[in-house]
């Protein structure tokens, strides 16, 4: 095989072949009960920087970033996870978001947010089965500050369908 020698003057390549580009992010399997952040270094999820795991999206970078490799000013997110429910009821989702968000459980949509703004709180009352689900939050920073933050909570037993009998005139 042949060699092909690399040339250093003060600390830069001169000659030679090139250095290889750095590895992707490794790849991370979906959590449950947490979240897998993928960053990206642009506004539509193309230039995939860090991936790492969230234990909750309570995020306020200010006028900064999640990470040094994300301009301040143009970075995307997204976060995935499966999640445990332990009973059966109404779930209030709640979305804080500086810039724009979605949020979708089980692959529907429960927050749509995609729009250039200060923070601003969105909330949503969704009827969740005991079981695992999959949550899934995409965000976009364009300017300013950056927020991001999702939560849920119980707020009681499912509604209870009226029977039939109850629309009916009797004479």
């Amino acid at each position: 095989p042949s060699r092909q020698l690399t040339v250093f003057r003060d600390g830069i390549q001169v000659g030679g072949t090139p250095p290889p580009p750095p590895p992707p992010p490794p790849i991370l399997a979906i959590p449950v009960n947490a979240f897998r952040g993928e960053y990206y270094d642009n506004q539509d999820f193309t230039n995939l920087k860090v991936r790492r795991i969230d234990a909750a999206l309570n995020f306020n970078w200010g006028t900064g970033t999640p990470d040094a490799s994300l301009q301040a000013e143009s970075f995307t997110v997204r976060w995935e996870g499966y999640w445990d429910i332990s009973a059966a009821g109404m779930y209030r989702f709640s979305a804080t978001t500086d810039d724009g968000m979605r949020v979708w459980v089980d692959n529907a949509s429960v927050i749509d947010a995609w729009v250039p703004q200060p923070a601003t709180l969105y909330t949503k009352d969704v009827s969740l089965a005991a079981g695992r689900h999959y949550i899934k939050v995409d965000y976009f920073e364009q300017t300013g500050n950056a927020v991001a933050q999702v939560a849920w909570a119980y707020v009681g037993p499912p509604p209870v369908p009226l029977p039939t009998a109850a629309f009916t005139r009797t004479p």
